[in-house]
């Protein structure tokens, strides 16, 4: 359980945590136990940031996408709640910090170009901005100087970033999970996607139900499981070369990970308009 000083008031909170889940002071929540490690480790960091830095109340206009986890890969913004890329024009470490920083992740490792994580963007999906330029302080994106009249760049030119992931280190979150939603309007919202040998494919919704997703939105980090709506709702649709992992998943609703679950990979006949979908509530305020 948590503890908290009486000098909380007029200093920094100085939790004391247990090795296991327990719930939040205000609201009740369960933590998922991986997240609780990286948690206690973070609250033991001197000159700590307030923790609000990385459990943000709004969803943040960038996000990574078709990386090994969500703090790489190619770079989306947001915008009037459609997704699309970035120019690489002009596209430099400095900007990389900004976006890491907005994200929550570590340090900005490196500037890849966007189109060496798979699936490529779809050729009807937008390319917003370009000619980023940042000067590594701002703690948004959209805070940097950029040109939104983009007349002359394609998907392969999209803008791609490494960061470190959100919890690394000697006894931090090391590995991140084996799945993912994607092209929803937050993170832990959209289409179901998993992870095999460095390659993410999508889950079939046969069997696909409330428990299945109560464990995803666990592993994930996010709040409670909201709901299972078909992953075609999401746009732009899985591209039809993308591979479909696995059908019957059969959760029992405690699983800490998806792949602990009963579940079938001999998927023969399943498309992607049976792409499960899933909508968790976002992740709480720590604050």
């Amino acid at each position: 359980m948590e503890s908290w000083s009486s000098s909380s008031l007029s200093s920094p909170l100085t939790p004391t945590f247990s090795p296991f889940s327990s719930p939040h002071p205000e609201s009740g929540r369960r933590t998922p136990r991986r997240l609780h490690t990286c948690l206690s480790a973070l609250w033991a960091t001197p000159d700590l940031q307030p923790i609000s830095h990385f459990f943000a109340e709004s969803s943040p206009k960038v996000r990574l996408v078709g990386g090994p986890h969500r703090c790489e890969g190619r770079v989306e913004v947001e915008r009037n709640g459609e997704w699309g890329t970035v120019c690489d024009d002009g596209w430099n470490m400095k900007d990389a910090e900004v976006l890491c920083r907005e994200l929550g992740c570590g340090a900005a490792k490196g500037t890849p170009s966007g189109n060496l994580y798979k699936p490529l963007a779809d050729e009807k999906q937008k390319i917003f901005i370009r000619e980023v330029n940042c000067n590594g302080t701002e703690d948004e994106l959209i805070k940097c100087d950029q040109l939104e009249d983009v007349y002359d760049c394609s998907h392969s030119e999209d803008a791609g970033a490494i960061c470190e992931s959100f919890c690394t280190g000697p006894g931090l979150l090391e590995s991140s999970p084996k799945v993912r939603l994607v092209r929803g309007p937050h993170r832990c919202e959209g289409r179901v996607e998993v992870e095999r040998n460095g390659e993410w494919g999508t889950v079939c919704d046969d069997g696909w139900n409330m428990k299945d997703a109560e464990v995803l939105c666990r592993e994930l980090g996010c709040g409670a499981a909201k709901g299972t709506p078909s992953g075609n709702l999401y746009k732009p649709l899985a591209d039809e070369k993308q591979k479909i992992f696995i059908r019957e998943v059969n959760c029992n609703g405690t699983e800490d990970e998806l792949i602990k679950c009963d579940q079938l990979e001999d998927v023969y006949d399943c498309s992607h308009s049976e792409d499960a979908g899933a909508i968790c509530e976002k992740e709480q305020p720590y604050l």
